[in-house]
């Protein structure tokens, strides 16, 4: 084929391919039912898989680097105005199975081998922000050394994260957690806690939750 770039924009748009589809910046694997998103890659060694029966609904993919990995599980599903991006070498973003996002989630995998790695069946609400670094240095005075490195992330299976919510470098969120609206995460969260605040605090303990709707 003339442009397989081409071919490649077009189903990864459509949906269509159920075959691996190999192209110069990024390798796209996608078993997904609906996809609706739009790609700006540079670099070389990317790879893009959708799982099974996942659905994605407007979703903008933005990557800057080589031999990145951007993984969403089976039966996931990504709401409208949603974000991933990577930018350096060798990151990963990972979603676990059965996991959701509202809309307005962005991720944000950034500097040399960075990870944002979500479990299974976690819910996203919207305007929620999850990122590895500060994307501006920021140096000590009198040695010169930068003091705000990036740190990866990582969010436990069965997490349910409320509107507004901020999750910086360095943060962990145990399994079956909640994390309040508007809350600023930076921090280690135990599992089965709810915490909210900026800073996030834990409030309460030997919680869980469900996905069922009050009304």
């Amino acid at each position: 084929m003339k442009f397989p770039w081409l071919y490649d924009l077009v189903s990864a748009f459509r949906g269509l391919s159920r075959r691996d589809l190999l192209c110069r910046r990024m390798k796209v694997r996608n078993s997904g039912r609906y996809l609706k998103l739009s790609k700006h890659i540079k670099g070389k060694g990317n790879l893009l898989e959708i799982g099974s029966g996942s659905m994605i609904h407007g979703l903008k993919i933005h990557v800057v680097g080589n031999n990145n990995r951007l993984i969403l599980g089976s039966n996931c599903s990504v709401g409208p105005h949603c974000s991933f991006w990577i930018e350096g070498n060798n990151c990963t973003i990972r979603i676990g199975a059965g996991t959701t996002f509202t809309h307005t989630v962005h991720l944000c995998a950034q500097e040399e081998g960075m990870s944002i790695l979500v479990g299974e069946d976690c819910m996203f609400a919207n305007r929620i922000t999850v990122r590895t670094s500060d994307s501006h240095p920021i140096y000590d005075l009198k040695s010169g050394l930068r003091i705000n490195p990036p740190r990866s992330v990582e969010i436990g299976r069965h997490v349910w994260i409320a509107p507004g919510a901020k999750i910086f470098k360095g943060a962990s969120v145990g399994a079956n957690s909640i994390i309040g609206s508007d809350a600023v995460v930076t921090g280690v969260i135990p599992e089965n806690s709810l915490a909210v605040g900026a800073p996030c605090r834990v409030v309460k303990q030997e919680v869980s939750w469900s996905r069922e709707g009050l009304y």
